[in-house]
């Protein structure tokens, strides 16, 4: 009886059970009075025999009726139906979110809802597959913007900070001025020769010394914010932990320059110079980043001078 058990078939099984034990009493009745008529017990026999034959014969056709045209389709549509049920909420991959139900050809409204529902399936695909190119479209503009706010803010040739980005810390720190927290240093840094390096090696020569100067300031300034604000023109903020040894740090980047400058086996792109200047913010007498920057700049053109005065 498991092909019973959906509500619907056991109705139609029972309605129609029902309308045979209605024809069968219906014939008890008949061969009943026919029995009073006749007095002829054989006959009413005979008329009951023949109707529980004729109804069982009839009761077995319509089971086999009922099997093909109704429960059989109906079982068909209810498993198709939870297994894409499933298949949806266990989160299964697009492709695989089919309607999967063999085709359903019993010419009445089974048929009809068959296709109903063969139309759904793929009308929710459709909408899933949009909707999944939708979000992929998003997250890609989303990686594009992303990405493009990065490229906004760092130095092409040296991969830095930029001036942009150094006019966004200059605010941050005006700000923790302003609430009275503010720690920190700023370091100038003035790369030399760099024109008569283009000049005499060409561009590409001083894009390298460039970088190579870049490079030794990122490695000793590890935990500061470095930015390219011009052609040769380098800015380090220090706070925190360079803050606190931002002397020493200062002696080691000078000392690097030093001996780089003076390395004859070099190539003369691969000889870095630098002036540099530091400047401590002092809350009594500065009131901006622009005021400890200005004194780090007046710091490293005093450097420049007295390295110049040393060459000649």
């Amino acid at each position: 009886m498991k092909k019973y058990r959906n509500p619907l078939s056991r109705s139609l099984l029972l309605s129609g059970l029902v309308l045979i034990v209605l024809l069968c009493l219906i014939q008890i009745g008949m061969g009943y009075i026919e029995y009073h008529r006749t007095r002829d017990f054989r006959f009413m026999l005979m008329g009951i025999g023949g109707t529980v034959f004729v109804g069982g014969i009839s009761v077995t056709l319509w089971l086999v009726w009922l099997e093909k045209r109704v429960i059989e389709p109906i079982q068909t549509l209810e498993k198709g139906v939870l297994d894409f049920a499933e298949k949806t909420r266990n989160g299964a991959k697009l492709e695989k979110m089919v309607l999967d139900i063999p085709e359903i050809s019993t010419g009445d409204e089974i048929e009809s809802l068959y296709h109903s529902l063969r139309q759904m399936s793929e009308d929710i695909m459709n909408y899933a597959e949009r909707l999944s190119q939708a979000t992929d479209e998003v997250e890609s503009m989303k990686t594009r913007i992303s990405r493009m706010g990065i490229l906004a803010y760092k130095d092409a040739l040296t991969q830095v900070k930029n001036k942009a980005s150094y006019d966004e810390e200059k605010l941050l720190t005006d700000q923790e001025i302003a609430e009275g927290t503010a720690e920190f240093a700023v370091l100038m840094i003035d790369l030399n020769h760099l024109k008569r390096m283009n000049d005499t090696y060409g561009h590409e020569h001083g894009n390298s010394y460039i970088q190579l100067s870049c490079r030794m300031i990122c490695v000793v300034f590890a935990h500061s914010p470095v930015f390219r604000i011009g052609g040769d023109e380098f800015v380090v903020i220090l706070k925190k932990g360079d803050y606190e040894k931002r002397e020493r740090l200062l002696e080691i980047l000078r000392e690097d320059f030093d001996m780089t400058s003076h390395a004859e086996e070099l190539e003369p792109w691969e000889r870095a110079s630098a002036a540099m200047g530091l400047a401590v913010y002092d809350k009594e007498k500065d009131t901006c980043v622009d005021d400890v920057f200005k004194r780090a700049d007046e710091r490293m053109y005093e450097n420049k001078k007295a390295m110049k005065g040393m060459r000649e």
